[in-house]
């Protein structure tokens, strides 16, 4: 029963912490301004449209513990499980 009392005490404190106004900064030098970043190349861009439809990809029967082998299919899982 003596953590509820001290859970609300410190969530309390938090609260009040956080509704206090921020000092403001000092206004004696103005702050430095963001040197320019260089202009960088345009990226190459990806075609769309409708020339770029979709195509069915090819299903393997074979089991993805045949494909990729017993220790990647194994380290695959664990990634997806986590």
């Amino acid at each position: 029963m003596t953590r509820s009392p001290l859970l609300a005490c410190l969530i309390l404190g938090g609260l009040l912490a956080a509704c206090q106004p921020r000092p403001e900064p000092a206004a004696s030098a103005p702050a430095p301004t963001p040197a320019p970043s260089p202009a960088r190349e345009p990226e190459a861009r990806l075609p769309e449209g409708p020339d770029m439809a979709p195509q069915p990809v090819p299903i393997d029967d074979r089991p993805c513990l045949e494909t990729l082998g017993e220790a990647a299919s194994a380290r695959l899982v664990q990634r997806c499980i986590a």
